[in-house]
């Protein structure tokens, strides 16, 4: 991120409009380049203005000088949170829907939060999936081959997950938790419990540190519930209660307002705020409705979240 974007703007500022180039500009240059990976670039930008300064006005012209002093304002810039990606962690827990993080989703979030100046940061609980499926028939597979959700969410990480032991509220800006079956049977077991679920020790204390951090939480799908058991009186969103056909997994709604929960109907590219808990939801596959439906869901909660950190 540093090398490429300090290259582009800094450089290419510098070098394309100082004229009149000598042996001492070939010199600064092959200095920059060889500092330019390096994690400081005040301090390289600093170095690049004192050579010049040294250098005396007759080997600069004056429109060269000029953008190397400007050098710090350019560098003022580049700091700016704007121009870097955000840290967001995403809690997944295997991969499949019928037992684990719902892919679709999980990748649809992942490319949302990059859009929007976030770069997620892929955590999953170092634990035993409850429940595997065969997704190909939709029954309980037979192998008898446990599987682990922390390997089996590397492969939506592109193997970039870590223990969601280490995730805590320094670890990004937002929280947020894609949907799947993995959050009803292994983050908690809500899909046997319901309203008297209990969620996965690690899990229940990330959500507690971004809340009292003042953090927002995004939470898709059936993943409401988990900040619902967690955080007394939350307002979220599962979709809506009919018709069946279109929300197959109403039921759920039931069990949260038997928590305290509050809910708010809404359809799929909908998205509902807490203020109480700075929360956000959407119900992404609650609804049986298409890819572009929940893709754009999805990227109306990350914007609204992101609205909401300006």
């Amino acid at each position: 991120m540093f090398r490429s974007r300090l290259s582009s703007v800094l450089l290419s500022n510098v070098r394309a409009k100082l004229s009149n180039v000598s042996n001492l500009h070939v010199s600064i240059f092959k200095k920059f380049r060889a500092k330019d990976c390096e994690p400081k670039p005040v301090a390289v930008v600093a170095e690049i203005v004192a050579l010049v300064s040294a250098s005396g006005s007759n080997e600069i012209s004056p429109n060269g000088r000029e953008q190397l002093t400007a050098a710090p304002t350019i560098e003022k810039e580049l700091k700016h949170p704007s121009n870097r990606l955000l840290l967001a962690p995403q809690v997944l827990c295997g991969c499949g829907s019928l037992d684990g993080s719902e892919v679709t989703e999980a990748v649809s979030l992942a490319i949302n939060l990059n859009l929007n100046g976030f770069k997620p940061e892929f955590f999953a609980p170092n634990t035993e999936i409850c429940g595997v499926m065969d997704h190909l028939c939709k029954q309980p597979d037979s192998s008898g081959v446990a599987r682990n959700a922390l390997v089996e969410a590397a492969r939506i990480a592109r193997s970039e997950v870590r223990p969601l032991c280490e995730c805590d509220c320094n670890s990004g800006i937002a929280l947020i938790l894609p949907g799947g079956f993995g959050c009803a049977k292994t983050l908690s077991d809500f899909a046997t419990k319901g309203a008297e679920c209990t969620v996965l020790p690690d899990l229940e204390r990330v959500i507690t540190e971004f809340a009292l951090s003042k953090k927002p939480i995004g939470a898709i799908c059936i993943a409401p519930v988990l900040v619902a058991k967690v955080l007394c009186g939350t307002k979220i969103t599962l979709g809506k209660s009919s018709p069946p056909e279109k929300w197959p997994h109403c039921a759920a709604i039931a069990e949260v307002k038997k928590m305290g929960a509050k809910h708010e109907e809404r359809s799929v590219t909908q998205v509902t705020h807490c203020k109480q808990h700075n929360v956000f939801s959407t119900p992404a596959w609650m609804y049986n409705g298409t890819f572009a439906e929940v893709h754009d869901g999805i990227g109306r909660l990350v914007k609204a979240l992101k609205k909401k950190l300006k």
